[in-house]
């Protein structure tokens, strides 16, 4: 029997668990949550824990992000394979401790480390995998770029510049290398009153 150390009084057996964790395996964790009626939470607990921890040498591409144990309360560090998914180290934490020790644990040639740019991130990455890209994630991305879109939009009402906002979006929104010479400069326009 097992009650999380939290004092509960339901508890579950290991091969509950266990049997729990594997029915993850290609669905979502809410999906089983919700079909054997269990907090969410418990179903992703039991998933990571039973996750296997042991890495394999070939692994290059690092994922490490952070998630709650509990809600506002606990956090964990998860380090998985960023081709595979498949699962290197987790650690209690997230600070900048509790991701190097989550980082330190993996074996192999590491090439790249894809994180939030949270400055324990950085600092774990430069200090375990000093060769390794950190490189941004793709969430993270798109999030800048839709504030920073929207600051400009915010910019612009306020500025009373209604008429350029699609002109300026596109040429905020295009690679640079595919601009016509006059959104080019729509584009230097913009980043020299707002550089940020």
């Amino acid at each position: 029997m097992y009650d999380y150390g939290l004092g509960l009084v339901r508890t579950s057996t290991e091969v509950f668990r266990k049997g729990i964790a594997e029915r993850c395996h290609g669905r979502t964790i809410s999906d089983v949550a919700r079909e054997y009626g269990l907090p969410y939470t418990t179903v992703e607990r039991w998933f990571y824990r039973s996750a296997s921890v042991e890495t394999e040498k070939h692994t290059t591409d690092v994922l490490v992000d952070e998630f709650a144990t509990r809600k506002g309360h606990h956090y964990a560090t998860i380090a998985l394979d960023a081709e595979s998914g498949r699962l290197l180290s987790i650690v209690p934490g997230r600070d900048v401790t509790a991701i190097t020790a989550a980082l330190q644990g993996i074996a192999g040639d590491i090439r790249s480390v894809v994180s939030d740019f949270a400055p324990a991130m950085a600092k774990a990455v430069a200090h375990v995998f000093p060769d390794a890209k950190h490189v941004l994630d793709c969430f993270r991305l798109i999030q800048f770029f839709t504030d920073a879109l929207r600051r400009r939009r915010r910019f612009l009402n306020e500025a009373k510049r209604h008429h350029h906002v699609h002109v300026i979006d596109r040429a905020l929104a295009c690679r640079p290398e595919t601009l016509s010479p006059e959104d080019r400069e729509v584009a230097d326009s913009c980043l020299r009153e707002d550089p940020f």
